[in-house]
């Protein structure tokens, strides 16, 4: 079992790998923009105060499928708390993106992508 903390960079990861999502538009997500129970899972990508979006065309539902649903589902769960679903980078003062994923962990990103899928436990 994962800690919250590594969880929570298992999930970002996850979620930006399946999704194509910015690292910054998945980081400043609030729990509110994963929809999990309509017919298709999706996050409803949309600025917010804590967190731009690159231009006004970056607004936009995306689908969430296998590692990303996933990852969606976990963040749900775990999300009591904090209205961010992922506080450990998002507050009511901004989105800290850049420090998000170390670049060690960006290269651990780009391995598991080639190398293997993110599975489910």
């Amino acid at each position: 079992m994962y800690s919250t903390t590594s969880g929570a960079s298992r999930w970002l990861v996850a979620l930006i790998s399946d999704t194509g999502m910015r690292l910054s538009e998945a980081a400043g997500l609030h729990v509110d923009d994963i929809k999990l129970d309509g017919e298709i899972p999706h996050i409803d990508l949309k600025p917010h105060a804590w967190r731009g979006l690159k231009t006004r065309g970056s607004q936009r539902q995306i689908p969430l499928v296998g590692a990303s649903l996933w990852a969606a589902k976990r963040v749900k769960e775990i999300s009591t708390t904090s209205p961010y679903a992922f506080p450990r980078y998002t507050s009511a003062k901004g989105t800290n993106a850049n420090s998000a994923l170390s670049l060690s962990d960006k290269s651990k990103v780009l391995i598991l992508s080639i190398c293997s899928p993110i599975v489910s436990t």
